[in-house]
């Protein structure tokens, strides 16, 4: 029992460890939130929370649909989202922060897990659109 405790706790601590949100965060020029409006648009995400004048905007974006739901088996055929990504792009003090996770609905209660491969893709895609490396370096002409 004393080996299985120690065990059993590490194991937890290394799955808690993935299910944490990835960060990003870099220098952005104005704009940098309606930059990423347009760029989440265009990846599938929607806004759910915040605009540009909170100076944050949540996006959502649904994976998977449960057909199997008892909602879902009232209509045939109509399925239910069930597992999706969360960005949330924040802009202040000219630094663009963005935060990836994942959510799954488990038996009717949503629980967030580690952001998927393709939403990471896409975090990554975001910076590189809205917050460019020229906007990082004050000497190159091209940046802010």
């Amino acid at each position: 029992m004393r080996i299985f405790i120690p065990v059993l706790a590490a194991a937890m601590l290394a799955g808690c460890a993935s299910n944490a949100p990835r960060v990003y965060s870099s220098p952005a020029p104005a704009g940098a939130l309606e930059c990423a409006l347009r760029t989440m648009a265009g990846l599938g995400y929607n806004p759910i929370q915040g605009g540009v004048a909170d100076g944050y905007v949540k996006f959502d974006r649904f994976r998977g649909t449960n057909t199997g739901q008892r909602a879902a088996a009232i209509i045939p055929g109509v399925g239910r989202p069930t597992d999706g990504d969360y960005i949330l792009v924040a802009h202040a003090a000219n630094t663009l922060r963005i935060s990836v996770s994942a959510y799954k609905m488990v038996n009717g209660s949503t629980r967030t897990f580690g952001p998927s491969s393709e939403a990471l893709g896409h975090a990554e895609a975001l910076a590189a659109t809205c917050a460019p490396p020229s906007t990082q370096n004050s000497g190159n002409p091209g940046g802010a």
